[in-house]
């Protein structure tokens, strides 16, 4: 597991933060916190179980990268993971095209009530483990990227620290609501989408440059091998 890993995971996670302001941040205003019996609590564990959640999508994605490694594809993967970040970031309209089948929501909308209801930390917990399985742009671009490694095991840790990036401006969202929720979210969103073009340039020169590691015999790998 290399640096250049992780930090890909905590860059794509709080850049992709930056966009969700404007598309989820009224999701997580409307959420109970402040009637909680206590409200930090409900808040990392609202993080906690969220980032689980992303943590098994990535060992999902890492059997497929891994797939992909058998079959000497892992180059063909970085691309594709570096071409979805680039989508998001230049054709940020995709966010709002995914949507979920109304069974999905109907479940969603009753656990959200319930939470409404009965401000307990283990409806905080559950409606962040469901919450991590929505359909995101930001979150399919980290799993094209969790994928990359070929590994089960690091795509879960990039995703958990993929869903922990994103809890600065979670926490935010709730303490500075009116400030974050203003004119200035799509400045936030801008952010975002430099955020992602980094990362896809970093996946694309790992693709496309040769790592010599004799000096004499090129060798095409993946952005997160430490060679």
């Amino acid at each position: 597991m290399s640096v250049v890993f992780i930090i890909t995971a905590l860059v794509i996670g709080f850049g992709g933060s930056l966009h969700c302001i404007a598309m989820c941040g009224p999701l997580v205003m409307s959420m109970p916190f402040n009637f909680a019996s206590r409200k930090t609590t409900a808040v990392l564990i609202y993080i906690l179980f969220k980032s689980l959640a992303y943590g098994c999508l990535g060992i999902i994605m890492g059997y497929v990268g891994r797939t992909f490694s058998i079959l000497s594809l892992q180059s063909t993967l970085s691309l594709v993971a570096a071409c979805c970040l680039l989508l998001m970031a230049v054709v940020p309209i995709v966010h709002n095209k995914l949507k979920l089948p109304k069974w999905v929501s109907a479940i969603y909308g009753k656990v959200f009530n319930q939470l409404m209801q009965s401000p307990r930390l283990h409806w905080f917990a559950l409606f962040g483990f469901l919450n991590g399985w929505l359909p995101c742009g930001t979150v399919l671009s980290a799993l094209a990227v969790a994928a990359v490694p070929a590994s089960p095991v690091d795509g879960f840790v990039f995703m958990f620290l993929f869903g922990i990036a994103t809890s600065p401006v979670l926490v935010s969202i709730i303490v500075f609501k009116k400030i974050i929720m203003g004119k200035r979210k799509y400045i936030f969103a801008h952010l975002s989408r430099i955020a992602m073009l980094l990362v896809a340039l970093l996946l694309c020169w790992r693709t496309f440059v040769p790592v010599s590691h004799d000096g004499k015999h090129p060798v095409y790998c993946s952005p997160f091998t430490k060679g």
